[in-house]
């Protein structure tokens, strides 16, 4: 009787070029899809920004009009508030203000410019009616 060993056969370990370079495809793939889906959603998240920052212009403005005649343009001195909105995505003002109305605008900085269509974002006050515009750009 012969004594057979069984043979080993040894295979390498280890990844191929080809299947480095399919999976270095694929992800390239997937990234160029999904980045600018995902900087959009950041643009829309970020309006968050302006759209608070308008709404304490508007609270700001009704304290002011209390103990005044008139509504004010005056932000960071009669309102209290910064040029800036909380997060530095857009820059704020206030124009055309006088007894019964006022308009308030967070306009884009930054990054936040490439959001088209909501770039400027208004609110506006006119004899107790509010108006925000564009519509689009405020989240119910």
């Amino acid at each position: 009787m012969t004594s057979s060993t069984p043979s080993v056969v040894l295979r390498p370990k280890g990844f191929t070029l080809i299947e480095i370079m399919i999976v270095v495809a694929i992800i390239g793939i997937l990234a160029t899809i999904a980045l600018p889906s995902y900087l959009q959603y950041l643009r829309e998240g970020r309006r968050i920004d302006a759209t608070a920052a308008l709404m304490s212009i508007e609270s700001a403005q009704e304290k002011h009009r209390v103990s005044n005649t008139s509504y004010t343009t005056d932000l960071t001195g009669a309102l209290g508030i910064s040029t800036t909105s909380p997060e530095g995505h857009y820059t704020l003002a206030v124009t055309s203000a006088n007894a019964t109305s006022y308009t308030a605008t967070a306009t884009a900085t930054g990054g936040q410019t490439s959001d088209t269509g909501c770039t400027t974002i208004t609110l506006s006050m006119s004899a107790g009616a509010t108006t925000k515009t564009p519509a689009d750009c405020w989240k119910k």
